[in-house]
């Protein structure tokens, strides 16, 4: 009957530790997740406020085509099923369908007060091009992993 009891607590302690083990590997990745989106936003923020098509290079897939549309006024470079792209980077707001598609196409932020309070500053930074607001360290996304 003892034996029983150990095996049970045994069992127990295993599965705690298992879980503990990963959730700290989902955390990690949530974190590295964070911080490799938040330096990609940047450098596109970069690369677009300062006409700088060498930054967007560093850019995968359709963050790196924006990148280039954008920097270069072109919607050639957008991808065809990719109708924010194709608006933004033509400045034809009449083709957007939400908020922030109009603010970017227009370069008026006040497309922004349309938003949630949150999404609004969030909004107005990406128009504006501040990629200091989009600055996190990565105790930040720590921070924000652990709360996911």
């Amino acid at each position: 009957m003892r034996w029983i009891a150990v095996l049970v607590i045994v069992v127990l302690l295993a599965g705690a530790g298992f879980w503990y083990y990963a959730r700290q590997e989902k955390i990690g990745a949530a974190t590295d997740k964070c911080v490799e989106s938040r330096s990609e936003l940047q450098a596109f923020l970069l690369g677009v406020k300062n006409k700088d098509s060498s930054l967007c290079q560093s850019l995968d897939g359709g963050m790196k085509n924006r990148c280039l549309a954008y920097v270069a006024k072109d919607s050639a470079l957008c991808s065809s099923s990719d109708s924010e792209c194709l608006a933004v980077a033509s400045g034809n707001v009449s083709a957007c369908f939400d908020p922030i598609c109009k603010a970017w196409a227009s370069g008026d932020v006040s497309h922004c007060n349309e938003l949630d309070a949150a999404s609004k500053e969030y909004c107005s930074n990406l128009v504006s091009l501040n990629a200091d607001y989009f600055a996190i360290s990565e105790a930040q996304c720590l921070d924000y992993a652990k709360n996911v």
